[in-house]
């Protein structure tokens, strides 16, 4: 082949070429990686709301724009008693097509069907005050991957956190999948985590709804696997009775749908719940990637794990909800911490929920009673030695790191069922640093002084350098005693001891 030829070229062209199929029958998709969007800002939203409704935009000269511009306030804090009130919004289906319908058409259709339900979700944002409409997902193409796979399957299992399983359960989901006929299953994944009795109290309110659902651990599956021993169970072997909170092993729960015909198995969720986990154990080796931000799975996939048996895996999906704040899906694992701007609202509700002696055992520090998010992170900044360049306590690390160790169980807390009363730690007293008066009566070293600001002034016959006097603002700033630091300072130069 000559040196300078354009073989490699003409290959990537070609690939690159974008060839409309005629056929009707949906086989693979072309173009660009499926990107999931969730949050978007208003010019994005603006522009994506115009391409379905199939707007042209012309510029208009001389127009003279007037805005009234309203600033709302509710300063309301974070109420324990709203944490866990949850309102579930409708997701996009599928519109109704016919045997002659064709693929133009029902494309047509599907985005007429998906712009109006994203016109409805933004009447109901606008009308809600005291809570937020959750961020959702906003790509058709994601949601027609869900559509595609609850078509495939027999059966459609929504994988949830079993640690918070209203957070993640979609009862919208639940009454499509049933108008289509299928079966509809609960899957609690994360189930290693949450203490039997709490099983067992989940198993009876979602009985009392007439909601077949079963308990899993893909966790402790895996480990089961790299151990070999993948036909024993950790929790026990109580199958037979099926005793309300038991945990399923691999055998178990694919032998709940063996059926002398085969059978498929389609698996939903939130991302972050363990949904490609859970396929990874059930075919017992590494078949889609693994993620906690939405967009891992780029499309549906077919696995067969049995000649009765496979699974169908779809991309995780936020649905819409209304929370009482955007926090709470922070904590939920669902937004993604690296990209936080707002630290302080997420450790709040992690500080309400999870006793004080468990942050103790967990990072070493002494709180003595609930204290608020800021205290909180300061005192694990002062702890870790995390400190901004400016000699801050670097709240941010902190609080991302509380944030992680929550979402990933490290610091654990289990919801429990509606109607059950959680108790909730009273706040640590507030002690007051104050100046060691007593030390300038008897060694007169000079007058210390610290303004709201912070800011630290020092009078006296010794004269402090630069550095020292930035050491005094920064003790202070930090939360600690400044004459303590001034002691030593003195103390090193002789002063003290006059």
């Amino acid at each position: 082949m000559p040196k300078n030829s354009n073989l490699g070229k003409a290959l990537i062209r070609r690939q690159n070429k974008v060839v409309k199929s005629t056929s009707s029958i949906h086989t693979t998709d072309y173009g660009p990686n499926l990107q999931s969007i969730i949050d978007q800002n208003n010019l994005d939203e603006f522009m994506t709301m115009a391409a379905l409704a199939n707007k042209q935009f012309t510029a208009q000269k001389n127009v003279k724009l007037v805005s009234e511009s309203r600033i709302v306030g509710t300063g309301a804090k974070i109420d324990p008693s709203i944490l866990q009130q949850y309102r579930y919004l409708q997701f996009p289906k599928r519109p109704k097509w016919e045997q002659g319908t064709t693929p133009e058409q029902l494309e047509e259709l599907e985005k007429k069907s998906f712009l109006e339900w994203r016109r409805s979700l933004a009447v109901t944002e606008e009308s809600e005050i005291n809570s937020v409409v959750t961020p959702f997902e906003k790509n058709i193409e994601v949601w027609r991957q869900l559509w595609r796979v609850i078509e495939r399957s027999d059966v459609v299992c929504q994988i949830v956190d079993a640690r918070n399983p209203l957070f993640f359960r979609s009862p919208d989901l639940e009454s499509y999948v049933k108008d289509l006929g299928k079966k509809y299953v609960l899957v609690l994944n994360k189930a290693d985590l949450v203490p039997e009795n709490l099983r067992k109290n989940w198993s009876q309110y979602f009985v009392s709804l007439d909601i077949e659902h079963y308990f899993f651990s893909a966790a402790c599956q895996q480990e089961l696997i790299d151990k070999d021993m993948v036909g024993d169970n950790e929790f026990g072997n109580d199958y037979s009775s099926r005793a309300l909170g038991y945990v399923y092993s691999i055998q178990e729960f694919l032998s709940l749908f063996e059926k002398e015909t085969h059978t498929t198995l389609g698996f939903v969720g939130y991302p972050n719940v363990g949904k490609s986990s859970v396929i990874n154990v059930l075919c017992k080796k590494k078949c889609v990637g693994v993620a906690a931000q939405p967009g891992k799975t780029k499309h549906l996939q077919t696995l067969i794990i049995s000649p009765k048996i496979t699974l169908c895996d779809c991309p995780g999906l936020v649905f819409p909800s209304v929370l009482s704040s955007r926090a709470e899906m922070v904590t939920c694992g669902v937004l993604p911490i690296d990209q936080l701007k707002d630290i302080l609202s997420p450790v709040e509700i992690v500080c309400l929920r999870v006793s004080s002696k468990d942050l103790e055992e967990r990072y070493g520090i002494s709180l003595n009673g609930r204290v608020c998010a800021s205290l909180l992170l300061q005192k694990i900044s002062n702890h870790r030695g995390f400190y901004t360049g400016s000699g801050l306590p670097d709240e941010v690390k902190a609080g991302k790191m509380v944030l992680k160790d929550y979402v990933n169980g490290r610091i654990l807390y289990v919801h429990k069922p509606p109607g059950t009363v959680e108790s909730i730690e009273a706040m640590a007293e507030e002690i007051k640093e104050s100046i060691d008066e007593q030390f300038f009566v008897e060694k007169n070293p000079g007058k210390l002084t610290v303004d709201e600001s912070g800011t630290v002034t020092y009078q006296g016959t010794y004269k402090l350098t630069k550095q020292e006097k930035r050491e005094l603002k920064f003790a202070a700033r930090r939360g600690e005693n400044p004459n303590e630091k001034l002691k030593e300072i003195l103390k090193s130069h002789g002063v003290a001891s006059i």
